[in-house]
């Protein structure tokens, strides 16, 4: 497992989670990433932020089958530079 920046879909250089993320070198764009106990004002966090509106919403129960998965707009970048 390698180190991750997870990036959202805007050109803002705040639209990043702040820490890094440990995943398979595997991992690739479009891949979806499952960060549990993410806590109870995750949903009510969402905004129109940078031109990007929250109309659909995704809730994972079970885990999904291979290429099953809708999708997604974030990105990732390896931490190392």
């Amino acid at each position: 497992i390698v180190p991750f920046k997870v990036c959202g879909a805007t050109c803002d250089s705040v639209d990043i989670l702040s820490r890094p993320f440990w995943l398979p070198e595997t991992v690739d764009t479009g891949d979806w990433i499952e960060i549990g106990h993410i806590g109870a004002y995750s949903l009510s966090l969402r905004t129109r932020f940078n031109g990007f509106y929250p109309d659909t919403f995704v809730e994972v129960t079970t885990p999904f089958d291979e290429g099953d998965a809708p999708q997604g707009f974030a990105s990732l970048e390896t931490m190392a530079d």
